[in-house]
């Protein structure tokens, strides 16, 4: 059975929709076993491939800021101008 937990807002206390699933020892393993995978990929990159890479993931970020913004301040209560 996995287990979950749920976020809550730290304003009021309520409990936020969603529910995370609880990684547990054998999750991490895999994690690490992934990235250990990667490794060699993301080295043979040349420097203009992996900056392509990162531009690629700060679009991503960028094109769900606002909502990354307000989740965040709803798990932290630490506001949106920082």
């Amino acid at each position: 059975m996995s287990r979950t937990f749920t976020a809550h807002d730290p304003r009021t206390g309520a409990p936020l929709a969603e529910e995370f699933a609880e990684s547990g020892p054998a999750e991490v393993e895999a994690a690490v076993a992934a990235a250990v995978a990667a490794a060699p990929w993301l080295a043979a990159l040349t420097l203009e491939e992996r900056g392509a890479l990162l531009d690629a993931i700060a679009d991503e970020l960028d094109a769900d800021g606002e909502a990354l913004i307000a989740r965040s301040d709803l798990e932290t209560a630490l506001g949106t101008v920082r």
